[in-house]
This record gives structure tokens, C-alpha cells and sequence, in this order.
């Protein structure tokens, strides 16, 4: 704060107000480290420990040494992760028994094969780096599964077993707002998480708000046509099917509203059988900062994921969404401090913004596109509203259960909702609300320019910061 702000360029400026927004979030959550796990169900370390061990980047000899020296200390790692746990739980911090059963039943997946998953994953890496010798190449790859089996494993098993000693230790019940500070956390927890300068309470005016919009356009459409319901539960036709071929479709499609990509290049990839049930049903890793076409796309053929539609996830994950959206602004050649924050608002919003493009292009009745597109923005709404309601409000399961009789007929997932909403506070946020801020600011651009309003150059601004 000591540089003077008016005589900045442009871009430093944008690098202030970064810096400062993300060091001012940091520090608002540092005075509430204890209500941080590391083992979320949704995203925690031990579900992101084995894909990075997957997808380690190794650009020579010393990536590979590196790569053993993280493999070599992951159990001390992950020991420190469980002293640390235990601590939170002695003060009455522990996670869910719901969510701990969840972290266990992962935890086992992961170690289900013979062998994790990863091992396979590097042992091909190793096998195309063309900086070593065939013999070289026959060690890291048998050392690598000696580390696996002595290091790896035994950090998952006891991880497993300290865990179920927890359960029962958690001293509130429901949302964060049950705990002395909870409520304060929570407002903490989701400015880092959305980023918005909205107060939680007007959050909750704006989601109502948008619930009510929401439902106005599903009567809407109701109204041109009686048979939507049917329509859109019946088997749908898009314009492309096979992953490839929608990524390749959603690049061409996506000229007419958004800038040309910065790439196309990308690689497509499918979840581990042991990492199915506990992945998400698609998911785009970061490229590194000096690479950024390598782009790295996972998909889930889990069974439960078996009839989502593969467009609009595409588009969330690949083209116009995260992919296109990251490697556009590392092709604007941005100070490379600008690459180590994170605004999960700002790109989740992104993405949940142009996944709905997709239902445009995707070559489905007019009506059942435009159908799919707001029933999606409803569920999340929901989603967001039950959470802010347990978190802050203080809402129990019959709380629930009373608000979304207002919105649909079955009620029965309101336990669902509840659980999901104590077990990880805010995630649903990031999405909406980053979304509702995108279409807010939209809205704000298309009032004050008028007839100089130019979509595809609102949405290169809004790439470009």
C-alpha cells in the first residue's frame, strides 16, 4: 500500500487491486485456520494427492527426482495433515461422521487396485521423456512403485483408520453458524470463495431474487409449450456426442460471442476406475505457466454419470469455459504473479456463464434448450439458497425441507441438500453467485453503452482482467 496507486499503468493497477483483494480474503480467513480441514469430501488432499502424482509434469531429469522426493515424503506429509486434524477435533472442529465416511470410502477406492492409479499414469510419463536412457527410464519406474507400496499406501490406510477414531467428535451440530464465530467465518469463507463485495445478507436477497426469475421463465416456457416437461427427460439429440468431436464443435461454435481461442490443443483423459465413484464428472487441470497447451481434460464414465449430457460439461470444463478461459489470459502475456491467485467465483462463474451458450448451439429445439439451460440455473440456485440458509441462518433439515416445498413437488432430498451444505459450506456459491455477478455486470455494460454494446467485447474485457 506504500506505491502510489494513481501513478500505476492500467495493468498494475489490476495487479493491486488483485494482490490486495486476495491478501485482505487471506487474511480474513487466517484468523479462523481451525474451521479448515484438509480433508474435504468434494476437493480435499486426498483426492488431489493422487491426481497430481498423476499428471506431475517432467520436462527433464530433475523433474523426475523432484517427483520422487514428493512420492518419498508423502507419508510425513499426510501424517502432519492427520496430527493437525486431530487437533481440530479436540477442539470440537471435526468434520461430519457423513463426511468422514466419505473420506474413508475414497480413501479405500484409492487403494483398491493393486497398485494406485498413479503409478501407471507417471510410469507412462516416464516412458515418453526422451531425456533419459531405456535403463534409466526401468529404475525411476521400479522405484517409483517401491515408494508407492512403502510410502503411498501406508499414508492412506493410517489416514483411513485415524479418521474413523474422529467420528463423533464434533461439538455442533448443522452449518457453520452453530459455532462461536461461525457466522463470521462463513462471510470470510465465501468473499475468498466468490469474491463478491456483496454482504452474505444481501447474497441471500440476490438468490431469492434470481429463484423468482428463474421460476417466471420456466412458466414461460411452459406456456409455449405444455410438453416441455417430457421433452426435456426424454433421450436428447445433440449435435455431437463423442467428447472429441463436441470440443471440437463447441471451438467453431463459440467464435460468434466470444474472441477466437488462444489454443485448441488439449488432451483428453478418463478417471481412473478407483477414482470414479469420489470424481466429479469432468474436471480441467491448470496448465503450467510456461506451457499453457498443456491442457488436460479428465472425464468420468462412472456409471452414475452415465445419461448427463457431455455438451454443456465440455463447454463448462473446455471451450468457451475454464480451458479456452485460462489460456486466453496467459496468452495476454500477464505479469507472472498474477498466475499464483485464484478467484474460484471469477472462473466458476465463467464457466457456469458460457455453459449455457451450449444449449444454444446445440442444436435441440429452441424451447428444450432454453428449458435445460434455466432448470440448471434453478437446481444451483437451490443449491446456493439451502446453503446460505444452514451456514448462516441456521436451518435445520425440516427448515429445508419447508423451503423447497415452495419451489418442487419432492421434497426428499432436503436431508441430501442439508448434509452437502454442512459437509462443504459455500461450493455451490462459487458457481451461482459468480454467475449472477457475471450476468449482473452484463447487464450494467449493455445499459451504459447502449448502441455501442458489443457482446464479444464485454466478453474479451471480462477475460482480459
Amino acid at each position: 500500500k506504500e506505491f502510489d496507486y494513481s501513478a500505476l499503468t492500467y495493468e498494475q493497477q489490476l495487479t493491486y487491486d488483485t494482490l490486495v483483494a486476495y491478501l485482505e480474503n487471506s487474511k480474513a480467513l487466517d484468523e479462523y485456520y481451525y474451521f479448515a480441514s484438509a480433508f474435504s469430501p468434494s476437493s480435499g488432499t486426498q483426492f488431489e494427492l493422487p491426481l497430481i502424482l498423476s499428471e506431475y509434469a517432467l520436462y527433464d531429469k530433475e523433474d523426475i527426482e523432484d517427483y520422487l522426493t514428493v512420492l518419498e515424503n508423502c507419508d510425513e506429509y499426510m501424517n502432519a495433515l492427520i496430527k493437525y486434524e486431530k487437533w481440530r477435533s479436540s477442539k470440537g472442529y471435526a468434520l461430519t461422521d457423513q463426511a468422514i465416511d466419505d473420506v474413508i470410502e475414497q480413501c479405500n477406492d484409492i487403494l483398491n487396485p493393486s497398485e494406485p492409479a498413479f503409478v501407471s499414469a507417471i510410469s507412462e510419463s516416464i516412458d515418453k521423456c526422451d531425456f533419459i536412457s531405456s535403463t534409466e527410464k526401468a529404475s525411476y519406474k521400479q522405484t517409483i512403485k517401491q515408494l508407492a507400496n512403502e510410502n503411498f499406501v501406508p499414508a492412506y490406510e493410517k489416514l483411513a483408520k485415524e479418521l474413523k477414531k474422529l467420528k463423533g467428535s464434533r461439538s455442533e451440530e448443522g452449518g457453520l453458524c452453530n459455532y462461536e464465530n461461525g457466522e463470521e467465518y462463513y462471510e470470510a469463507l465465501i468473499r475468498q470463495y466468490v469474491g463478491s463485495e456483496k454482504t452474505v445478507d444481501e447474497l441471500i436477497d440476490a438468490v431469492d431474487e434470481a429463484l423468482y426469475g428463474h421460476i417466471l421463465r420456466i412458466s414461460l416456457i411452459y406456456s409455449k409449450d405444455s410438453e416441455i416437461y417430457d421433452k426435456i427427460y426424454e433421450p436428447l439429440e445433440y449435435a455431437e456426442t463423442k467428447p472429441d468431436k463436441i470440443l471440437s464443435y463447441l471451438t467453431k461454435k463459440l467464435t460468434k460471442n466470444f474472441p477466437k481461442p488462444a489454443t485448441k490443443n488439449y488432451e483428453l483423459k478418463y478417471v481412473a476406475k478407483s477414482m470414479e465413484s469420489s470424481s466429479n464428472p469432468a474436471f480441467y487441470l491448470l496448465p503450467p505457466y510456461d506451457n499453457s497447451d498443456r491442457n488436460i481434460i479428465y472425464v468420468n464414465q462412472n456409471e452414475e454419470y452415465k445419461d448427463m449430457d457431455l455438451m454443456p460439461l465440455l463447454a463448462h470444463e473446455g471451450f468457451p469455459g475454464h480451458l479456452y478461459q485460462n489460456t486466453y489470459f496467459l496468452s495476454l502475456n500477464p505479469h507472472p504473479v498474477r498466475t499464483l491467485f485464484s478467484f474460484n467465483g471469477y472462473s466458476e462463474g465463467w464457466a457456469k456463464y458460457v455453459e449455457h451458450y451450449s444449449y444454444d448451439w446445440s442444436g435441440l429445439d429452441k424451447n428444450v434448450a432454453e428449458m435445460l439451460a434455466v432448470n440448471d440455473q434453478f437446481g444451483f440456485a437451490i443449491h446456493s439458497r439451502v446453503d446460505l440458509g444452514v451456514n448462516y441462518e441456521g436451518w435445520d433439515v425440516d427448515d429445508v425441507e419447508d423451503f423447497l416445498a415452495d419451489y418442487i413437488e419432492d421434497t426428499s432430498i432436503a436431508k441430501e441438500l442439508y448434509e452437502s451444505s454442512v459437509n462443504d459450506p459455500g461450493i455451490y456459491l462459487q458457481y451461482y453467485v459468480g454467475e449472477l455477478e457475471l450476468n449482473e455486470l452484463y447487464d450494467e455494460a449493455k445499459e451504459l453503452l447502449d448502441d455501442d454494446f458489443n457482446e464479444k467485447e464485454i466478453h474479451e474485457f471480462f477475460l482480459s482482467v
